[in-house]
């Protein structure tokens, strides 16, 4: 460090400085003014020359910011009696420390010194800025003149700034964005000027963005003057029309003065906003001589800096798409398919070539022959136009056409439906597409049938240039039939004149297809039937089935075979009943050409008779030489099995009543017929029936168990007598007694309803002292007639306690609700006598009559329903009549028979049916002899589940026309 002369002289003294490892520390010494040189710490005296000395006891003060700089200056003299001075004054003079800033200044402040000693301090300021150590004068002045000077220094704690560069964009667009701006900014101020170096660096890589081409470069460093903190600078951004792949480059800094660190380098992206170019054929077409290399041009409409490429493939023409009087080539055959070809375009190429190969061959075809070359899938760029071209390959050689062959012209029949391949073969290939037209079916005497042999169809076969085989299918409808072998015709021909095959041999023309049976002759079965034999009239269906049809018709006879079944009626109709089981109207039956099955039936008679199950069967025989001769066989029989589904007959005891000394006749009433006798025994015994006294053994003489017969025939509703029985006479005053008759079938066969006999009470009675008989009340009921004749009414009477109100019960022989209240009360007269009149419309009745709000009841009585029908006869046309019956009641579904009168007395069944929803039937017989005179009669069968009993008109006559 130099001080001026001018500094020397004022001062008397030259500081000088020792540089230390970390800070400078300066050591002051005073000389004698105008003496210059290293004399430490020593000041002479002038004038006496008195040997006065002052020694800063630190010869480096120093602080850190905001802590107290101090000093200690001693001071020494030769001249024992010298006295320390007492009129020094001492001041800080700035350095590169600034008063105020940096310390705290002192100004004229007075030296105090004890015991040679003076001691001095400062105040620092503390401050953010990094400005470096710094150092101010501690100045001893004696008046004006300074007698010792140490430097201080003020160690600065602050580091230098650290900074950040940042770029306004770190991706730009070019043509759209000019610029980067690039912003420097320090962390804190500076009192020292700073300067960072600033560059701008290429990428790298093909993506690496050029200085000059696609940016400005930059090289300057970035300075700050002091408390400056922020700078900026831009980097200009080059725009180009050149097709390219975003690019960057990077902003860097190296390591600048006064700042700590350096900055991390910024990479810039440059977005191209270029349209890639497009990439196509130079040309539509392309031409070469067959088994040469054809190239297509390709092109770029503009040079990349990307590599580009193209992918192109081949593919053959579809017919029509060529121009005009061309040809196709295929792939292959006249040139080597591409897929997935690649054109490469390095940068800055426009021009390369899309390559096929063609081959040769000897093939007589059309020239030139094309096929299409595609481009696709292009990077870097666009598929421009035009993106196909078409490439002709020119072919200089001829050859004759091929001649055909046809197989197979023998096929088999087959069981169903079955497609049959046909193939076509050329002898060799053909270099054009050649069309052979087919058609199944239109030639002169085949014997096949179009549709039912085999199906009429048609087509075309397309023989591509190279192709030997072509195939197509003809259904062949087969069949189970046995029949002769047939044949259909197949004729083979060119499309038209662009097909040129030969027809100078080989099977181009009509030829014959045999189609071979493969069946055998059918064998036949029939099924059996089992039915109910029901109540009215139904049909019993047979199929005749065929192992497989024929082609002809087959006829076969249809016998029956009676067994427990009779097709006709045995014996007197009126006396013997249920033998016309069935018939068999048609006696033939005939399975059509081509048919698996025929039919016939026979019709079931049902009645309503209890009859065992029955048997009998239809035998089918072949009817004439052709069916015997067509068949495996000589006969099928089908059984018929009617199973009963009627109950036995029941008798419905009639309830009767006497007086002692009277003899009753017991009858019952028959529901249901057989066609077998039913034996029944029915037996009597005193017994309590509906709360009555039981007659004693005493009461009446007991006829013994009766051995009672329902003969075979006997209709519904008819009374059979049971016995006659005699009630005893006695004096003894007693109430009425009852009689239960009951019984059973024998063999399990038919069953008796109970019923009672009632000995009226006789004299004056006492009380009984049998607790199980009623009070001195009593009741009966009686009906006029075991049943109604036709709908209308019937009255019933009873007896009871005088002026007794009676309440009347019914209940309808179909319902199972028991008996309900029928009608109002009626009141008894003075004798105990009254009546009501039950009302029938479909259905018997089963009444009875109650006193004392229902405590006591009388025994039922049961009273049915009788059919009465009325028989209508006309004859309108010649040989005809015609027979209706309306039932009386009327309820649908009664069956019916129509009887007619024979010469020896004997009846007939002439029709059956049933009542329809009127309640009436007609019939219409036929083929009767005109002027002849017939007596018929109908009989009308009832419903005994419901009481309505079976019963047979008047016999009427008519006159045939």
């Amino acid at each position: 460090m130099r001080y001026s002369p001018a500094h020397a002289a004022k001062s008397g003294s030259v500081p000088f400085m020792l540089r230390g490892p970390k800070s400078a520390k300066t050591i002051l010494s005073a000389a004698v003014a105008g003496v210059v040189g290293l004399v430490p710490a020593v000041l002479i005296a002038s004038p006496a020359m008195a040997a006065v000395t002052y020694t800063w006891t630190d010869s480096t003060p120093n602080a850190t910011e905001a802590q107290p700089v101090t000093a200690e200056l001693t001071w020494a003299d030769s001249d024992p009696l010298g006295t320390a001075p007492t009129t020094y004054t001492w001041s800080t003079a700035e350095g590169t420390a600034k008063a105020g800033y940096d310390f705290t200044p002192v100004t004229g402040a007075t030296v105090t010194f004890t015991n040679g000693k003076a001691n001095f301090s400062v105040t620092t300021l503390a401050d953010t800025v990094y400005e470096g150590d710094e150092s101010f004068d501690i100045v001893v002045n004696n008046g004006n003149v300074a007698v010792a000077t140490a430097t201080a220094t003020i160690n600065d704690e602050d580091i230098a700034p650290t900074y950040t560069m940042t770029a306004n964009k770190t991706t730009v667009t070019e043509g759209t964005d000019t610029a980067v701006t690039v912003t420097v900014k320090l962390d804190a101020a500076s009192a020292a000027p700073v300067s960072i170096p600033i560059t701008t660096e290429d990428g790298s890589g093909a993506n690496g963005a050029k200085a000059g081409s696609d940016y400005t470069t930059y090289s300057t460093p970035v300075t700050f003057a002091p408390s400056e903190t922020t700078k900026q600078f831009t980097v200009p951004i080059l725009n180009d029309t050149t097709d390219e792949d975003d690019q960057t480059f990077t902003i860097k800094a190296s390591a600048g003065t006064g700042v700590t660190g350096t900055a991390s380098p910024i990479t810039i992206t440059i977005a191209d906003e270029d349209a890639a170019p497009a990439v196509k054929f130079n040309s539509a077409t392309a031409s070469i001589e067959e088994g040469k290399d054809l190239k297509f041009p390709v092109s770029l409409t503009a040079p990349s800096e990307k590599t580009v490429t193209v992918k192109y493939d081949t593919s053959d023409l579809t017919a029509g798409a060529q121009p005009n009087g061309e040809g196709l080539a295929s792939a292959g055959k006249d040139y080597t398919a591409v897929s997935a070809g690649v054109v490469t375009f390095a940068p800055g190429d426009t021009l390369k070539d899309a390559v096929v190969k063609t081959t040769t061959d000897d093939l007589d075809e059309i020239t030139p022959e094309d096929f299409q070359a595609t481009l696709s899938a292009p990077t870097n760029a666009t598929l421009g136009m035009p993106a196909t071209s078409i490439g002709k390959i020119a072919d200089p050689n001829t050859t004759t056409s091929p001649t055909v062959t046809l197989t197979p012209t023998t096929v088999k029949e087959g069981n169903a439906t079955a497609s049959q391949t046909f193939t076509v073969k050329l002898s060799k290939a053909s270099g054009k597409t050649q069309v052979v037209h087919w058609i199944a079916g239109t030639g002169l005497g085949q014997t096949a049938t179009a549709n039912a042999d085999y199906k009429s169809a048609s087509g075309d076969l397309t023989f591509a240039p190279g192709d030997l085989e072509k195939t197509f299918s003809v259904d062949i409808l087969g069949d189970l039939t046995d029949e002769p072998d047939e044949n259909f015709t197949l004729t083979l021909s060119n499309k038209d004149v662009a097909s040129t095959l030969s027809n100078v041999s080989g099977d181009l023309k009509a030829n014959t297809i045999l189609i071979t049976d493969d069946d055998d002759k059918p064998t036949y079965s029939v099924n059996n039937v089992s039915m109910a034999e029901g109540n009215t009239a139904s049909v019993a269906l047979y199929t005749l089935k065929l192992s497989n049809p024929t082609s002809t018709a087959l006829t076969f006879n249809v016998t029956k075979v009676d067994d427990t079944a009779k097709s006709a009626p045995v014996g007197d109709p009126l006396t013997v009943f249920g033998t016309d089981d069935y018939s068999v109207p048609v006696g033939t039956v005939t399975v059509p050409a081509g048919q698996p099955a025929g039919y016939a039936f026979a019709l079931v008679n049902g009645d309503g008779i209890f009859e065992p199950d029955e048997a009998a069967s239809l035998k089918f025989t072949p009817a004439d030489v052709a069916t015997t001769g067509a068949v495996t066989g000589a006969s099928a029989t089908g059984t018929l099995t009617l199973t009963n589904d009627d109950t036995a007959p029941v008798l419905n005891v009639v309830p009767v009543s006497g007086n002692e000394d009277d003899t009753v006749t017991v009858k019952g009433i028959v529901i249901g017929q057989s066609q077998a006798e039913v034996s029944l025994n029915v037996s009597f015994e005193g017994k309590s029936v509906g709360g009555t006294k039981a007659a004693s053994a005493d009461d009446f003489t007991n006829p013994g168990a009766q051995l009672v017969k329902i003969p075979v025939g006997t209709p519904v509703g008819a009374q059979i007598k049971i016995a006659d029985v005699k009630l005893t006479k006695d004096s003894v005053a007693e109430p009425a007694e009852t009689i239960l008759v009951s019984g059973f079938g024998l063999s399990n066969t038919g069953s008796v309803k109970d019923g009672a006999i009632t000995i009226a009470a006789n004299g004056t009675t006492t009380p009984d002292p049998d607790p199980e008989e009623p009070g001195e009340d009593s009741i009966t009921l009686d009906s006029s007639s075991d049943f109604r004749l036709g709908v209308g009414n019937i009255t019933l009477s009873g007896k009871t306690t005088p002026g007794a109100k009676v309440q009347p019960w019914a209940q309808p022989l179909d319902s199972d609700a028991g008996l309900v209240e029928y009608g109002s009360e009626v009141t008894a007269d003075s004798s105990g006598n009254f009546s009501f009149v039950g009302k029938f419309t479909k259905t018997g009745y089963k009444f009875a009559a109650s006193i004392n709000d229902g405590d006591l009841t009388s025994d039922p009585v049961t009273v049915f329903l009788k059919q009465d029908p009325d028989l209508f006869l006309r004859s309108s046309s010649r040989g005809q009549a015609t027979l209706s019956v309306f039932g009386d009641p009327r309820v649908a579904g009664l069956s019916v028979r129509f009887l007619r009168a024979n010469s020896n007395g004997t009846w007939s069944t002439v029709a059956t049916g049933s009542l329809d929803s009127t309640g009436k039937l007609s019939r219409t017989l036929t083929g009767l002899k005109s002027g002849a005179s017939y007596l018929y009669k109908v009989t009308v069968y009832g419903d005994g589940d419901v009481g309505l009993l079976t019963n047979t008109s008047k016999s009427a006559r008519v006159t045939i026309r």
